[in-house]
C-alpha cells in the first residue's frame, strides 16, 4: 500500500533563517536612523539646503516692508490738505461744505466754498437713535487753510473735533501707542505722521514695534 503524502506545507529552515534575517536588518536600520549621530546629520543637512531659501525669504521680507513704507509716505503726502471732522450733527439734505463753514467760523477761522475742494460723510449711515454723526472727511484746496484749522482747534465746542486724515497703519501705531503711553500728550500727530515726544526726544513711529520698543524703554 502506498505511503500516503502528508498535505501539511512545510516551510524551509533557510526561509525561516531568511525571515529571522529581515528582521535584525529592519531593526538595525530604525535604530542607525534614530540614533543621534543619524539625526544630527540629517539635520544639518536639511538645514544646509533650505538656508538660501531662508535667505531669500528674509530679503524678501525687507523689500516688502520697504515697499510698504514708500506706500505708507504717498498715501500720507497725497492727505497733506485733508481734515477729519468729529460730532458735527447729521441732517438728510445736508450740504458738509456749509457744515465746515459753520464750524470753522466757531473757531474763529473764515473760509468760504472755493477753499474746499471736496467733503463729504464716511462711514455707512446708521439711523439708530443716540448715535454718533459719522464723520466727516475734508480736502482743503490750499494746506496753508488746514493748517490754521489745525492750530485753532482746540477752541471748538466739547464734542467737536478736528483730526488729521491718517493712513490706516499711522491710525493703527498712533491707537496703539496712545493705549500703553502713559502720559497721552507724548503721542501726537504731524502731517500725517505719528511722534514720541517725553520731552528728551522727539521721534516719528515706524511701526507698532518700533513704538512699543519705544515706549517701553521709556518707561525704564
Amino acid at each position: 500500500m502506498p505511503a500516503k503524502i502528508s498535505s501539511r506545507c512545510h516551510t524551509p529552515r533557510g526561509t525561516d533563517a531568511l525571515n529571522d534575517s529581515q528582521i535584525n536588518i529592519e531593526q538595525l536600520v530604525r535604530e542607525v536612523l534614530q540614533s543621534d549621530v543619524m539625526l544630527k546629520g540629517i539635520s544639518q543637512i536639511v538645514k544646509k539646503a533650505i538656508a538660501p531659501f531662508e535667505k531669500r525669504v528674509d530679503d524678501l521680507e525687507i523689500q516688502l516692508n520697504r515697499l510698504q513704507i514708500a506706500f505708507d509716505d504717498l498715501s500720507t503726502y497725497n492727505r497733506r490738505t485733508n481734515l477729519r471732522f468729529y460730532g458735527i450733527a447729521e441732517s438728510i439734505g445736508e450740504d458738509t461744505n456749509q457744515l465746515i463753514i459753520d464750524t470753522c467760523a466757531k473757531i474763529d477761522i473764515i473760509i468760504n466754498s472755493e477753499d474746499i475742494s471736496i467733503s463729504h460723510r464716511i462711514g455707512k449711515i446708521n439711523n439708530s437713535m443716540g448715535q454718533r454723526p459719522r464723520a466727516i472727511i475734508v480736502r482743503f484746496v490750499r494746506y496753508c487753510t488746514r493748517q490754521m484749522i489745525l492750530r485753532n482747534k482746540k477752541k471748538l465746542e466739547c464734542g467737536t473735533s478736528i483730526n488729521e486724515d491718517l493712513t490706516k497703519s499711522n491710525l493703527s501705531i498712533f491707537k496703539y501707542a496712545r493705549s500703553i503711553c502713559v502720559e497721552k500728550k507724548c503721542i501726537y500727530t504731524s502731517n500725517g505722521k505719528v511722534m514720541y515726544n517725553d520731552g528728551k526726544k522727539r521721534l516719528e513711529l515706524f511701526s507698532i514695534q518700533h513704538a512699543k520698543g519705544l515706549i517701553d524703554d521709556g518707561r525704564d
